[in-house]
């Protein structure tokens, strides 16, 4: 408010200054300090200064009974935390008497009871005397608002008042409320000096008296349920007589208690706060300005509030068969509009297409003439950024926010107050990275970006998942070890420096590491500075436990800003706001004479609470759209005024008052509550839109599109305008038939996302460009019309990608190593080597739990690294005449795994490895039976091939590993994939191509059916056919270079499997693509192979016509080889 008058006087008056803007609570102190004696600066009595003495007193009371109460919440020799809660709600309590009941406050300091309270918590009194004999000893000031407002309205009253220091005039802006004792002291104030109070009154006649429906309609149920009492007992007259002598006594409270009182439902509704407060103000003896401005009745705001203006209504319960008492409205008024939405972020998307449609509508609006508002802008501010700042330069809105958090806007805050729970921390890995990651901790340790994502991947591969050392583990009541702790993690990174992977574990006291290698050369730098933080950690982790004295606190919080935080010349504001806020705790804990030791639970609580009520309001009125919360202070003009969140529970927003406050159930004139303010600030927002009020709230469920119902502010909004108003030719329409009309107007419900067609052919439309392809992919599938530029959209997904293809050479160079690429899935390759486009879709989540049992994948990746291991020490022993030691080798691999911290702990650990040691042992007999006694050949590949056509000619290069007497040799632990079979394949045909056939050996082993599986391809006598077989495979090979193969390897399998019936192979292409489609689509037993990123991206969507594809490449590529394979038993 005080920005907002700031600009508009220095537009008036071309400058301004000499003005000095308050709150009224500081003002009002201000005026204690010049006119009465002995006052100090500032109040001891706020509420932090309160609840630190309370600290001291509230202990020493826990055994008089008649604190018994206390006892449900606080206990002697519990933690601090449980006495400061206790203290803290007490003394917002405390304060809520100050200001709104100073007569208890009073009453209690001069040892009069409360008539209101009748004894109801009486304790409360005699801690109030307590606080102030505490603070009497003290030898400070029990001065307060409430008994310095009772000595200054004596001062005044008795022309004993020096004037000089006090200003000589006040003007009082933006405030709609204030309790009745201070409009007393303003009244006598208004003696001495000019006193302005600028009261916005939404109507110019009398309302303090009006009452809405509701409440009539619960006073007239009450004369009914009278008149039953008085028929039914007639011979209790005294009764009847005492029950109705307190209903008139209610009706009484309302001067106009009939229909006619009403005047304005809405304003009766929703304006109760400012209508006590004109109430209040028509009591004094004060001089009375209108300045009321007459409203055009030109558009249904309009209507509306110039309705609320002159106190005007036109419903009419008794003529519903015509609207002709209705207000007539135009069909193409926009003034007042009300969006159904799914989701915030849809609120903001269509926000950012109205607001560009008003702006092509009227050349005189700007941004700066719209304020945004919503309950909370915290919840939207993440949004706001996507809707607005996603968007091309053309339809750019400038906008800015305002009243967020602290916390939000500054990552510094929150990992700070994160900081000072470390001792509450497991000190996880993801915990701990997340430290670092931070651009304030990697500037202070000198991490680099590069960097974090190489210790990421530290982290990960050595086995850190929670824990500092081992005695985290003792502090949560688990088995002490150092496996998967930082320790360990770190110990290994440093061992890896130190020595290779070659030199085995190394034992050091009783425990086993085993290096890790990655950690070399000038990398080890890293590790160093890895130490170092959690040695800092470690450090003040063990610091932040213990109890310690203020001063104490003050140093230790200091100093770990100072190590942990590297920041520029904003974090050094925001570094120095956390200062301010511990100078300010130990300020408070001095005013309130507090010795004792603070536990760090407490401190916590204490900064959490005052650095998150510190809201950002520096960008408010600073330029473009406005967006803010919806709180006092805001309720100024604006051309547009948009309020978002208007949801159901959202808004009003409420409060559940504390058990033990006597103000409940006790309210008088001048009293706040949260819904009454909300109310009251929902028809200040209706009064301040000069031109149109925007209005959204999500009235749609995003899972099932129900209905959700409206905040109840927005429902009576639209009852009063179905009541009150009807479009333009539908005067003679019956009532209801006109409001369904005026109804389908003014609400605009919206499609879930932005490229839903819908969007796009409603009267509004849409201005997302970009989502015009995505609508007209749908409007063609559902046959949708909608007026597009389709010639330039169509030109826009033609896009050639020619020029992006490899050109083929002659002869034809191809590397089987890319050749065996190409065919694990051909869209992949097409997407990586040729357009250079990687779907990297892998996030990697730190773990943050020890193993307790191994994942499918990692079962499969110890037995995969002990096959390998065995298996090559087999064939070193050959080579070297040695004796083989399976167990001595077996054992020496689960003692590294264990080191490595991929085993689970204890016995756990032995289980599992041996589990997985007896298919290996299986797969080994099979893999040692075809290799023994023989040495590994590679065959090294390099021929020109007389394929394709007569100018073409192919020159293959490659290796072909793993070949001995017995034949190629492929084997792997698991099930046999339709990759394995085509891998195999290939090497099978090269070898046959180049005069060198023999057979081919795969290796399985299926682990559902606990059994080893021993495929085997017969050497191919007819040189030609397998020519003609790999000749196919190449000419595949070539079209998906130049466009995506649909050609997907589980699909396919399954498709040839299809025809597979006691040991005959039909082609039945029925059954085939069913089993095709099992396996492309997804189901509830898990993802299928069209959730592929590489192949969701060209073929979201199995359909026949993709069916007739893929069967036919299954046909050409996976026939042959699946077919050719013989099972050996």
């Amino acid at each position: 408010m005080s920005k907002w008058l700031k600009i508009k006087l220095a537009q008036e008056m071309g400058i301004i200054a000499n003005i000095k803007f308050s709150s009224f609570n500081a003002f009002i102190w201000e005026t204690f300090t010049q006119t009465l004696s002995n006052v100090p600066k500032y109040t001891l009595f706020d509420r932090n200064i309160i609840t630190w003495k309370l600290m001291n007193i509230l202990p020493s009371t826990l055994d008089d009974p008649t604190f018994g109460v206390l006892l449900n919440y606080f206990k002697k020799g519990e933690n601090d935390h449980n006495l400061y809660q206790l203290s803290r709600k007490i003394a917002n309590i405390f304060v809520d008497y100050i200001l709104y009941r100073p007569e208890w406050i009073i009453n209690w300091e001069n040892n009069t009871g409360v008539k209101e309270c009748d004894g109801e918590y009486f304790w409360q009194s005699i801690l109030w005397k307590k606080l102030c004999q505490y603070t009497f000893k003290q030898g400070k000031s029990n001065y307060n608002h409430a008994n310095l407002c009772n000595k200054l309205m004596k001062k005044l009253t008795s022309s004993e008042i020096d004037i000089k220091n006090i200003p000589s005039r006040l003007f009082i802006f933006g405030i709609n409320s204030l309790p009745t004792h201070y409009m007393n002291i303003l009244e006598a104030l208004g003696k001495y000096i000019d006193i302005h109070f600028m009261f916005h009154n939404p109507c110019k006649h009398y309302w303090g008296d009006i009452c809405d429906r509701n409440h009539l309609t619960k006073i007239d149920q009450n004369q009914k349920e009278i008149k039953i009492s008085d028929s039914k007992f007639s011979n209790a007259k005294d009764t009847v007589l005492q029950f109705q002598e307190k209903i008139n006594q209610e009706i009484n409270q309302d001067s106009l208690h009939i229909k006619n009182s009403i005047g304005n439902s809405l304003l009766a509704s929703i304006g109760k706060l400012g209508r006590d407060s004109l109430y209040i103000l028509s009591k004094l003896e004060s001089e009375v300005y209108d300045f009321f401005i007459n409203i055009k009745r030109d558009t249904l705001l309009h209507n509306l509030q110039a309705d609320i203006l002159n106190l005007e209504e036109r419903q009419n319960n008794y003529n519903l068969n015509s609207s002709a008492h209705k207000q007539v409205v135009d069909l193409d008024d926009q003034s007042l509009s009300i969006h159904i939405c799914h989701t915030p972020m849809r609120e903001l998307e269509i926000l950012h297409d109205e607001l560009l449609r008003m702006f092509n509508a009227n050349s005189d609006l700007t941004p700066n003439d719209i304020i945004v508002m919503m309950p909370n802008v915290d919840t939207y501010r993440s949004f706001i950024h996507a809707a607005f700042n996603s968007v091309s330069d053309k339809h750019y809105i400038s906008y800015s926010i305002s009243d967020y958090s602290s916390f939000q806007e500054h990552p510094i805050l929150s990992l700070f107050m994160r900081l000072l729970v470390l001792p509450n921390m497991r000190c996880s890995a993801s915990e701990l990275f997340e430290f670092l990651e931070m651009p304030a901790v990697m500037a202070k340790f000198q991490f680099s970006e590069k960097e974090i994502d190489i210790i990421k991947k530290w982290i990960q591969e050595s086995g850190i998942r929670w824990g500092l050392d081992s005695s985290i583990a003792d502090e949560f009541n688990l088995p002490v070890s150092d496996q998967n702790t930082w320790k360990s993690g770190i110990s290994r990174m440093f061992l890896g420096y130190a020595m290779s992977e070659q030199s085995g574990l190394f034992k050091s006291k009783d425990t086993m590491f085993f290096p890790y290698n990655e950690v070399q050369g000038m990398k080890a730098e890293i590790a160093g500075k890895i130490s170092y933080f959690i040695e800092k950690i470690s450090f003040y982790r063990l610091l932040l436990k213990q109890s310690q004295s203020i001063d104490s606190w003050v140093k230790i919080l200091f100093n770990l800003l100072g190590d942990f935080f590297s920041v520029d010349l904003e974090g050094e504001m925001i570094l120095q706001s956390i200062r301010d806020c511990i100078y300010q705790l130990k300020k408070d804990l001095n005013d309130a004479g507090y010795q004792k030791n603070v536990e760090s639970i407490v401190i916590v609580k204490y900064l959490e609470s005052e650095l998150l009520i510190k809201c950002n309001s520096e960008h408010f009125l600073s330029g473009g759209v406005n967006f803010c919360n919806l709180i006092p202070m805001r309720s100024i003009p604006f051309k547009v005024v948009c309020l978002l969140g208007m949801n159901d529970g959202a808004y009003p927003r409420s409060s559940l008052p504390d058990s033990f406050n006597l103000m409940s159930g006790k309210i008088q004139l001048g009293d706040r509550t949260t819904r009454d303010d909300d109310r009251y600030l929902f028809l200040e927002s209706i009064l301040s839109a000069k031109h149109a009020l925007y209005i959204s709230y999500i009235g749609r469920s995003i899972r099932d599109n129900s209905e959700i119902f409206p905040s109840v502010l927005v429902s009576e909004l639209v009852d009063y305008c179905k009541n009150n108003y009807c479009l333009k030719g539908t005067e003679l329409l019956e009532s209801q038939l006109s409001s369904d009309k005026l109804l389908k107007k003014l609400l605009q419900y919206h499609a879930m996302v932005p490229f839903s067609p819908s969007s796009f052919y409603t009267s509004t439309g849409s201005y997302a460009k970009d989502w015009v392809p995505s609508a007209l992919i749908q409007i063609q599938k559902k046959d949708f019309q909608i007026n597009v530029k389709k010639e330039e959209t169509a030109s826009k997904l033609n896009y050639k990608l020619s020029k992006h293809f490899p050109k083929l050479s002659n002869p034809l160079k191809i590397k089987l190593a890319e050749f065996h690429r190409f065919w694990r899935l051909p869209v992949q390759y097409f997407f990586n080597y040729h357009l250079k486009v990687v779907f990297d879709l892998s996030f990697t989540q730190l773990e943050d739990n020890e193993p307790f049992m191994l994942s499918y994948l990692e079962n499969y990746q110890i037995r995969e690294q002990l096959l390998d291991m065995l298996f090559q020490e087999y064939l070193i022993c050959q080579e070297t005449v040695q004796l083989f030691n399976l167990d001595e080798l077996a054992y020496n691999f689960f003692k590294q795994k264990r080191a490595q911290g991929i085993l689970p702990v204890g016995n756990f650990g032995e289980i599992v490895f041996e589990k997985n040691l007896i298919p290996v042992k299986i797969l080994l007999d099979k893999l040692i039976f075809l290799c023994r006694n023989s040495d590994q050949n590679k065959y090294e590949v390099d021929t020109t091939i007389d394929f394709l056509d007569q100018y073409k000619n192919i020159h293959l290069t490659g290796r072909i590993k793993k070949n001995y007497p017995s034949g190629l040799v492929r084997y792997r632990n698991g099930q046999i994939r339709s990759q394995d079979y085509l891998s195999a394949w290939i090497d099978h045909l090269v070898m046959a191509v180049i005069g060198h056939s023999k057979s081919t050996h795969i290796i399985g082993y299926d682990y559902k059916k606990d059994k080893l599986l021993h495929f085997m391809y017969l050497p191919i006598s007819d040189h030609i056919q397998a020519k003609n077989w790999f000749e196919q495979l190449v000419f595949l090979f070539c079209q998906g270079i130049k466009k995506p193969l649909p050609y997907f390897p589980k699909t396919a399998l399954a498709a040839v499997e299809a025809g597979q019936n006691r040991g005959n192979w039909i082609n039945d292409e029925g059954k085939a693509i069913k089993r095709m489609a099992n396996i492309f689509n997804d189901t509830y037993l898990g993802y299928g192979e069209g959730n592929n990123p590489y192949i969701a991206r060209i073929w979201p969507k199995w359909n026949s016509e993709l069916a007739h594809q893929v069967k036919l490449l299954s046909d050409l590529v996976m026939i042959p080889p699946r077919l050719a394979i013989k099972q050996i038993k």
